[in-house]
């Protein structure tokens, strides 16, 4: 007698393990004949001729199609998959695996094809929710179809199975019908007819989604986004919009309104109007607490703030910024053209000779002279000499005390000197991002003061947490913002895939 060990081998080692699908070894021309010559004979006009040929015919290519059905291979393993799955996902499951069975009942259970490679089109999408609201949604709509569907069965069994004595079921089913000399109960007769069904199968789907959802068989939701917004942008002020091709002249504020309007109109995003005060990680990823004590929990975090702007200790500087004094020449330069003087502060950022000698190169696009004015540093002006080779350029090493708005260019009172005037005035803040999240989850920080990050998804050394716009990159314009937010959402998308697939294999493997 063969030990259970051998047997074992045995089974293992037989053909049982891995059985192999013959080749193809028919055509599917009888098959496809086999449904038309069905339409051909339900087609004609019937006769007793017309009964015997096709019946001989169709049970003939019948009895063909069983002995060689093998005119191809794919199975539904080879149709059907999940679009967060990859293609033909069952084609590597086990036989009666978990992973299996749950690709199996999803398709069964789910004719629409809901995020599967075969969804049905142009159907209006559900509700975006989380589990825990959709298990509630569907009990209601249970329990509520449940009631309707009994009150209506009640109503179709006293306006349809009960005679005029009032007794039920006494009724000859050739006597069924929707009139009625009283159009009134005729209505009220069709209504009742064409509403149960549909309270009876509503009730079946809601039960079936319900069950299907809490065993984790199929998924309620998509990935929603929550923006905190404390509605303070580094760009608040009226001036036309450049720099954004299609929005030219317009303003910022306008812009973001309609951004935000096409966001919303997703229902996948809300805006709550409330700064990040605190962050900590949890073992589903984040969770934010906001000024007001709400706590906000995320599995992703982009990070996309502007920075505040640390202006210089000048009095008149910030009345008159940006009207007139400008930090950046591609976004206000261009109105100022042909103008007579222009001058730029070399302090903070542009203290450094080469970034001072690139912008007084900007500068002199739009002014025929441009005077530096170091704000008391006369050591800049040897360190400058050297990197500034443009002509019409001057140095004014006095400190500047006062800004005052002059007509339409700016007068520039300086400490011993007599008071200059200018067209326009040239300086880039010093800026810091200012978000206590940035320090609480320990991103670093390049010499900017920009987050660093890794593109193309922009994504920080902290897993988890990406970043885009003015906190993350030199270029502090819209276009740039739109381009990082932009990849940084499609990282973010694939980081949230690639963790649902890691979190299936760990399941698999526990299961």
């Amino acid at each position: 007698m063969q030990s259970s060990k051998q047997i074992a081998m045995d089974f293992r080692g037989s053909s049982l393990t891995k059985p192999q699908l013959r080749a193809p070894s028919a055509s599917i021309v009888p098959h496809t004949a086999l449904y038309v010559m069905q339409l051909v004979a339900l087609a004609l006009p019937p006769s007793r001729p017309r009964n015997h040929i096709f019946a001989g015919l169709i049970v003939g290519l019948g009895v063909y199609a069983h002995l060689y059905p093998h005119f191809t291979n794919d199975g539904p393993e080879s149709s059907f998959w999940r679009m967060d799955h990859p293609r033909q996902e069952a084609l590597t499951y086990k036989a009666f695996s978990w992973q299996k069975i749950r690709w199996a009942f999803a398709l069964i259970v789910n004719q629409r094809g809901v995020r599967w490679n075969h969804e049905v089109k142009n159907v209006h999408p559900a509700e975006i929710t989380s589990r825990a609201r959709f298990l509630a949604l569907q009990a209601w709509t249970f329990v509520k179809c449940l009631l309707v569907a009994d009150l209506l069965f009640s109503l179709s069994r006293r306006l349809f199975f009960t005679n005029a004595d009032g007794v039920v079921g006494m009724v000859n089913s050739h006597e069924l019908t929707l009139g009625h000399a009283d159009w009134r109960w005729s209505f009220a007769k069709a209504l009742v007819f064409g509403a149960m069904p549909y309270f009876m199968l509503s009730m079946q789907y809601a039960q079936l989604a319900f069950i299907a959802v809490a065993l984790g068989i199929s998924k309620p939701e998509l990935h929603t986004v929550l923006i905190l917004d404390n509605g303070k942008p580094r760009n608040a002020w009226s001036l036309p919009t450049h720099v954004v091709s299609g929005w030219e002249g317009r303003q910022a504020e306008e812009l973001r309104a309609i951004a935000r309007a096409e966001l919303m109109g997703t229902g996948l995003v809300s805006f709550t109007e409330r700064a990040a005060q605190s962050v900590q990680q949890t073992n589903v990823g984040f969770e934010i607490t906001d000024e007001q004590g709400a706590r906000w929990i995320g599995r992703k975090i982009l990070i996309a703030v502007g920075k505040r702007n640390i202006f210089p200790d000048i009095p008149g500087f910030v009345e008159n910024y940006p009207e007139r004094i400008f930090h950046c020449l591609f976004t206000f330069g261009y109105e100022h053209r042909d103008s007579k003087h222009a001058g730029l502060l070399a302090d903070g950022v542009l203290s450094s000779p080469f970034h001072a000698a690139m912008v007084v190169g900007d500068t002199k696009k739009f002014a025929e002279q441009v005077t530096v004015y170091t704000n008391g540093h006369s050591g800049l002006e040897e360190m400058m000499l050297g990197e500034i080779k443009h002509s019409g350029v001057t140095f004014n090493n006095q400190k500047l005390l006062r800004i005052q708005r002059a007509g339409s260019g700016l007068r520039l009172e300086m400490e011993g000197g007599t008071p200059q005037e200018v067209d326009f005035l040239v300086h880039q803040p010093s800026t810091k991002v200012d978000l206590p999240l940035v320090h609480q989850l320990g991103l670093k920080l390049d010499e900017r003061g920009d987050i660093k990050n890794m593109p193309p998804f922009f994504q920080t050394d902290v897993p988890g947490v990406f970043t885009a716009g003015d906190c993350a990159s030199p270029f502090k314009i819209i276009p740039m913002a739109m381009f990082m937010g932009a990849n940084a959402g499609a990282g973010i998308a694939r980081s949230l895939a690639a963790d649902a697939l890691a979190g299936e294999a760990t399941s698999a493997s526990n299961g």
